[in-house]
């Protein structure tokens, strides 16, 4: 009887369900930063009890226990606006490629291809590995996103995905390029 009622749960049609906007979405990514932040300083404040014991290693010190402690409080606090930020910066990638490569698809997907991808925060609830798992599915939600949702080959994918990475890297040899140039001019 009660096996029965829970299937009818699953298999009766259901009322159409508004989905959410961007910023509660972020609030509940946001609730997950905070667990992670939570077993963070945990974690810590456990190997800073232990660390006093032969076998555990030393080398912390009160100072960099400090600033790690402050660091990852501030870094909870202003998560939100990364997320702002983080989602502002990949809609107008997506946008960017899409023009590039004359992709007809509607401006407001790449916002739902970003919605669809910051559900891997739900990962950061696992200790230690989920936030490598968490930025891996991330990015494989996006991937996946653009493949079926926006219709792009494998490798216009793969190239708005690695397309941050590429501009970094970029923008860091012409901050060295300059930096070599300005000290061969000092020189002389």
């Amino acid at each position: 009887m009660i096996l029965s009622q829970i299937w009818s749960l699953f298999t009766a049609p259901t009322k159409k369900v508004e989905k959410i906007n961007f910023y509660e979405l972020v609030l509940v990514c946001w609730i997950f930063y905070i667990i992670k932040t939570t077993y963070s300083v945990v974690l810590h404040n456990f190997s800073l009890t232990f660390k006093h014991f032969s076998f555990w290693p030393s080398s912390i010190s009160f100072f960099e226990s400090q600033v790690f402690l402050y660091w990852t409080l501030i870094g909870c606090i202003f998560y939100p606006i990364y997320l702002l930020l983080i989602k502002e910066i990949w809609v107008f990638i997506i946008n960017f490629f899409k023009e590039v490569f004359n992709i007809d698809a509607d401006s407001r997907l790449a916002e739902e291809l970003l919605m669809t991808s910051f559900s891997s925060h739900i990962l950061l609830a696992i200790p230690v590995i989920g936030i490598f798992f968490h930025q891996l599915v991330h990015l494989i939600y996006l991937y996946l996103g653009l493949r079926k949702r926006m219709l792009m080959s494998r490798l216009q994918s793969i190239l708005v995905i690695i397309s941050p990475f590429l501009f970094i890297a970029l923008f860091a040899f012409f901050i060295i390029v300059v930096f070599v140039v300005f000290i061969s001019i000092l020189q002389y």
